[in-house]
């Protein structure tokens, strides 16, 4: 018999919930793909290794925290199942702004939210965070701080280290901290970070302002002229990869922008480490890992001589 790793329970709003300070000034933005996602039976619990379904259900969590606190969220659905939007249902309207996605790629789906989210009046922020990453939304407040005071214009959060190894998968967490140096010893050979400083970048979530001149930095397309191949065969799309996430950081600390780290004591879900750590499963996340590093190191090298006008690099610009 498999493991099995909580029950499926129906998700309930508590609408008496004391909403944050500035709540009315940020915006969540997420993305969603459960194509896999099922409702349980009343009782019954999940299977360890039913990725989708544990997923789903920690995405629902993050849901009802944020709205509970007040906070909108515009979230892109690319593709999930017939049960999980039907799970959404009781979060549409006022709350919850969802955006059928003609397309399951990230950086489609991160641009057609982001669009939608800045028209919102009176948002001042906007948080972008992968749907699972539940306990983010506890701290809205100091992750938001600095754009809201004025002392940066993208935030991008960083893991407690001792709750980052305490709660996170060992191969994950190592595979994460490679490419994290990797990143930051690429941005100052670029001259784009000082020694001194070092960003949390494969945590996931970033922080932006609402303004126009940022905004459009994560509204940007990008695609790869002819192919980008590792040694180890992994393949770059900016659409699947860096778009509308890493590409606008790197090209905001190459204009000169302010970008910040706030480091927050997060901890991983333990239904998610336990499902990436259970037999197949993490062999293929293990995998799935070192193809993904890989190609977003060539998306990032590529992307570096682009800003610098280089006509070897095979990022382009779509207009």
């Amino acid at each position: 018999m498999e493991d099995e790793v909580g029950k499926s329970e129906s998700t309930t709003r508590d609408v008496n919930k004391e909403k944050i300070s500035h709540a009315g000034q940020i915006v969540v933005v997420t993305n969603f793909l459960y194509k896999g996602y099922s409702v349980l039976p009343e009782g019954e619990q999940r299977n360890v290794n039913d990725t989708d379904g544990i997923r789903g259900d920690l995405a629902l969590e993050m849901l009802d925290k944020a709205l509970g606190l007040g906070v909108k969220v515009v979230a892109s659905d690319g593709g999930s199942s017939a049960d999980f939007l039907k799970k959404l249902e009781s979060f549409i309207g006022e709350e919850l702004i969802l955006i059928d996605s003609s397309s399951s790629d990230r950086g489609y789906q991160r641009r057609n939210a982001f669009e939608r989210a800045i028209q919102i009046p009176g948002k001042e922020v906007i948080v972008y965070v992968q749907p699972e990453k539940v306990l983010l939304i506890d701290f809205l407040t100091e992750i938001s701080k600095p754009i809201l005071e004025g002392q940066a214009e993208i935030v991008i959060p960083k893991r407690d280290p001792v709750l980052f190894e305490e709660t996170y998968p060992r191969y994950m967490r190592e595979s994460e901290l490679r490419v994290n140096k990797t990143y930051d010893w690429l941005m100052r050979k670029a001259g784009l970070m000082t020694k001194d400083q070092s960003f949390d970048w494969f945590f996931g979530p970033v922080v932006f302002k609402n303004d126009p001149e940022i905004v459009s930095l994560f509204l940007k397309e990008y695609e790869v002229v002819g192919s980008i191949k590792s040694r180890i065969g992994a393949e770059t799309n900016p659409e699947k990869y860096s778009g509308g996430h890493y590409f606008p950081i790197i090209e905001a600390l190459f204009k000169g922008k302010k970008v910040v780290s706030v480091e927050i004591p997060f901890r991983y879900p333990e239904t998610q480490q336990k499902n990436e750590m259970f037999g197949k499963v993490r062999a293929q996340f293990i995998e799935r890992r070192k193809m993904d590093a890989a190609s977003y190191r060539l998306e990032t090298l590529h992307f570096l001589a682009f800003l610098k006008g280089d006509p070897k690099s095979k990022i382009r610009e779509v207009f």
